[in-house]
C-alpha cells in the first residue's frame, strides 16, 4: 500500500519509524507546506502538481506542531485539491502492526463541513503542581470537584451541534484528581463513540491511581498525553513501567523536560516581548460554554481575583447553537485577549502559599 506523509519534520520522522513494523507500507514521499526537496531520503512533492496524479493515494497528517487548528487548515486544503483519502496519525505505543491505517490513523474523509477538529474540557480546575504561568490558573481556583451531569451535559449538546467530533481532551488542573475520571470515559465515549480521546496529566498520580481507572483508559483506547514537568521526570521510569504494563497508549511531552515554562498574557497591549498564541484550535468548553481558547474562558478568575480588567469576550453559550457551522464561525473571531497574549520564558516553579499577579502575568 502506497502512502504519503504530510509534515516534512521531526513528527514525519516519528511516523516513518513506526512504519517500519508493517511489511506492506511504502511511503512514497512527503508532502510540504513550505519546505521542498528530500527528508529522511524521501522527495517532499509538490501536493498541487501531484493532486490528480495521487489523488486516490492515502494522505497521512503528522502531529503538526500540535496544534488542531494547522491540522483543520491542512485537512482543508487537501480536500479542496481533491484528494479523497486523508487520514491523521495518532500515537500508539501499542499496536499489533497488522494495518497501519486502521490501528494508528484517525479517517478524516468522508467528512463535511460540520466537524469540529479538536474540542477539550476541564473536569477539575485545581491541580497538585500549581504552576507559575499556568494558563488555566489552577492556583487561584477552589478545589472542589464540579458537577459531572453538567459536564456530560455540555458533552451531548457538543453532539446535537456538530455531526463529528475527531479528538477530545480531558483537561484540568490536574483531571486525575477527579474521583469520576473513569466515569468520564466511559459516558464520553459512548456519547462520541467515534472520536478519539486524549488525557493531559502531569502524571504524578499515575504511580498510585487505582487499576480500575488505567483498565478503563485502556479499554476505551485513550491516548495519555504526559506533560513532562520537572516531578514528573524525577519519576518517570516509575510512569512509563505502569503504563507499560496496562498497555495503555501515551505520549510524552517533554518541552526541555519543562525546566523553561512561559507567562502568557501582558498588561499592556504594548509588551516588549513577541506576540505568540499557545492556544491554536484548542477550542474548550467549560459550564455551559464555548471559547476558541482556554485562556478566555478562565481570564475571569484571574480579573476576580486581582482586580485585572482583561477583555472576555468571544465566550458563547452552547445553548444559543443548533449547528456547527454557525459556531465555527464565531470561533474563528479574533479575540480582544488576543492583544494581551505574548511568550516571556522563565524557569519552571511553582507558585507560593501566597499567589500573585505577576506568577501569571508580566508587566511590560
Amino acid at each position: 500500500m502506497d502512502i504519503i506523509l504530510y509534515g516534512a519534520g521531526e513528527q514525519g520522522k516519528v511516523i516513518l519509524e513506526k512504519i517500519k513494523r508493517y511489511k506492506d507500507v511504502n511511503i512514497i514521499g512527503f508532502f510540504d507546506t513550505f519546505k521542498t526537496g528530500t527528508h529522511e531520503g524521501l522527495p517532499i512533492l509538490n501536493m498541487v502538481e501531484n493532486s490528480t496524479k495521487y489523488e486516490n493515494t492515502p494522505i497521512v497528517l503528522s502531529s503538526i506542531a500540535g496544534f488542531a487548528q494547522t491540522r483543520k487548515e491542512i485537512y482543508y486544503r487537501l480536500k479542496e485539491l481533491g484528494f479523497k483519502h486523508i487520514y491523521y496519525h495518532w500515537n500508539k505505543t501499542f499496536c499489533n502492526g497488522d494495518d497501519f491505517l486502521r490501528d494508528e490513523c484517525i479517517g478524516l474523509n468522508p467528512k463535511g463541513d460540520n466537524i469540529l477538529f479538536y474540542a477539550e474540557m476541564s473536569i477539575i480546575d485545581s491541580c497538585n503542581l500549581n504552576c507559575k504561568g499556568c494558563n488555566h490558573y489552577a492556583a487561584i481556583f477552589p478545589k472542589r470537584v464540579p458537577d459531572f451531569d453538567a459536564r456530560i451535559k455540555d458533552i451531548l449538546k457538543l453532539r446535537e451541534i456538530y455531526d463529528d467530533v475527531i479528538e477530545f481532551g480531558l483537561i484540568g488542573g490536574e483531571p486525575l484528581l477527579n474521583p469520576d475520571t473513569d466515569l468520564y470515559i466511559k459516558r464520553i465515549k459512548k456519547i462520541l463513540p467515534n472520536t478519539k480521546l486524549q488525557r493531559v496529566t502531569n502524571g504524578l498520580l499515575i504511580p498510585t491511581i487505582p487499576e480500575k481507572i488505567l483498565q478503563t483508559i485502556r479499554n476505551y483506547g485513550v491516548l495519555l498525553v504526559i506533560s513532562e514537568y520537572i516531578p514528573t521526570s524525577k519519576i518517570m521510569d516509575k510512569i512509563e513501567e505502569r503504563l507499560r504494563k496496562f498497555k495503555i497508549d501515551y505520549e510524552i511531552r517533554a518541552v526541555d523536560i519543562k525546566k523553561k515554562f512561559y507567562k502568557t498574557l501582558s498588561l499592556t497591549k504594548d509588551s516588549r516581548y513577541p506576540k505568540k498564541c499557545i492556544s491554536r484550535g484548542c477550542t474548550n468548553i467549560w459550564e455551559g460554554k464555548i471559547a476558541r481558547c482556554p485562556t478566555v474562558l478562565y481570564i475571569e478568575e484571574l480579573n476576580r481575583k486581582f482586580g485585572t480588567q482583561f477583555p472576555s469576550e468571544g465566550i458563547y453559550n452552547l445553548s444559543d447553537y443548533t449547528d456547527g457551522k454557525s459556531l465555527n464561525e464565531d470561533l474563528s473571531k479574533k479575540l480582544p485577549l488576543c492583544d494581551y497574549c505574548i511568550e516571556y520564558v522563565f524557569d519552571w516553579e511553582q507558585c507560593g502559599q501566597k499567589v500573585n499577579l505577576e506568577d501569571f502575568v508580566v508587566f511590560e
